[in-house]
């Protein structure tokens, strides 16, 4: 055994290896792949906004099918990029941890989406009491000024968004690191990379109130990635994380339309 490679007592009762050298290089690969993710979301976002364009006759598409269209873009962005690592890598499909849930795994997802809102809101408290500012993502602040955007998102994010992001954050990346380090840090790393892909979609604030909006999104993810390492299903967390952003999108759309919430 190389000396860079020490055995970690972890979950399920077995020993798991922690091969500094391999984790920090398969580290950065998939942190490119996460990134690669971004980069394949926008190139298909210019192929499908041109094809809806001209479906049509050239008429500029409106605000909600621009949102219907990047939505589309990015679960095909993400769902090749997803196949791309698996081609590159030489893994099989077998690869890919999906079945039908269980009664167990039903269980799991309302688990999941309790604390997923309750650590929003036990973070969101926090911050508040020591007068912590986050930013918005760029849909909330577009939807100030058109509460339809948030509609086509509250079918989507079960649909495409939940799973996609889960496929390729949690399925690709966490489990690949699981060859090289225990566990619980393949959660810690692959949530480190899920927050800063989304640098992007919270870059409407300052930089302490970006920090701060992906502080939440690194804590968030921390609970889905747990979930999905015990399950080993990936449609669990994909239907926690699309059942939370759909129930968030609906709430706020009541909010801007009504008041009431």
């Amino acid at each position: 055994m190389s000396p860079e490679v020490i055995h970690w007592s972890m979950s399920h009762g077995t020993e798991e290896p922690w091969d500094v050298g391999g984790f920090i290089a398969s580290a950065f690969v998939l942190t490119v792949v996460g990134f690669l993710g971004l980069i394949a979301i926008s190139l298909w976002m210019v192929v499908l906004r041109d094809v809806a364009t001209a479906m049509m006759w050239s008429t500029p598409l409106s605000p909600p099918r621009v949102q219907v269209v990047g939505t589309v873009a990015s679960g095909t962005g993400l769902l090749m990029t997803a196949a791309g690592y698996m081609a590159w890598s030489n893994r099989s499909l077998e690869f890919i941890d999906v079945e039908w849930p269980t009664l167990k795994h039903v269980g799991w997802i309302v688990v999941g989406l309790v604390g997923l809102f309750a650590a929003l809101y036990a973070i969101s408290t926090l911050f508040q009491t020591f007068g912590v500012s986050t930013s918005q993502h760029t849909t909330s602040q577009a939807a100030k000024d058109n509460p339809a955007l948030l509609l086509p998102l509250i079918p989507l994010s079960i649909l495409l968004i939940g799973p996609g992001e889960e496929l390729l954050y949690r399925n690709v990346v966490q489990k690949a690191l699981y060859d090289t380090a225990p566990r619980w840090v393949a959660v810690l790393t692959a949530s480190v990379v899920f927050s800063l892909v989304h640098f992007s979609a919270y870059s409407t604030g300052t930089t302490a109130e970006i920090f701060a909006s992906l502080t939440i999104v690194f804590a968030l993810s921390l609970i889905l990635g747990v979930i999905y390492e015990r399950t080993e299903n990936v449609v669990v967390p994909a239907l926690v994380h699309g059942g939370y952003n759909a129930l968030t999108f609906a709430l706020a759309y009541l909010e801007l339309t009504s008041g009431t919430v």
